[in-house]
């Protein structure tokens, strides 16, 4: 294929919606894993220390923990970043219809996101309901709250 071909090339787009990109859809599925990552990670006190503290306090950790914070591995729970990658993403993508040429009234779009978001977001709920009567509260002997309690200080965006 040459130069040209490959430029005249068109973005891959979606079967169901023309409008769509399938590779911004892509790319805010890993930014969503992203954090998905981070909050898999800092529920472990030692990632959590690692994850507030100086990068001169790291000599401290353990290897596994330094290739975790400082090599590409940091992708996988890159959570803060990730978050604005999304929402710029997702922005993007929710005014491309608008710019294809298909304008909507504001009332379709509206009914629209409802039917998609909220069957998802009840779904989502009823799952974090049930495990939580599953598990029972979380002041069990045994079990404490976080070290930090918090989100260290400096970490994160601003």
């Amino acid at each position: 294929m040459s130069s040209a071909t490959a430029a005249a090339a068109p973005v891959a787009r979606s079967r169901k919606d023309p409008s769509r990109l399938s590779s911004l859809d892509g790319l805010r599925g890993v930014a969503a894993m992203s954090v998905v990552g981070e909050h898999c990670f800092l529920i472990f006190p030692i990632m959590w220390a690692a994850f507030g503290a100086a990068p001169a306090g790291h000599a401290g950790f353990p290897l596994w923990v330094r290739a975790l914070t400082y090599s590409p591995l940091k992708l996988f729970w890159a959570g803060g970043p990730a978050v604005v990658i999304f929402f710029v993403l997702s922005g993007l993508v929710l005014s491309l219809p608008f710019w294809s040429g298909r304008p909507q009234t504001f009332r379709v779009y509206l009914v629209r996101r409802i039917f998609r978001l909220v069957p998802v977001y009840l779904l989502a709920l009823g799952l974090s309901l049930g495990l939580y009567l599953a598990a029972g509260p979380l002041a069990r002997p045994g079990l404490r709250r976080h070290p930090a309690g918090r989100r260290p200080a400096g970490a994160g965006l601003p």
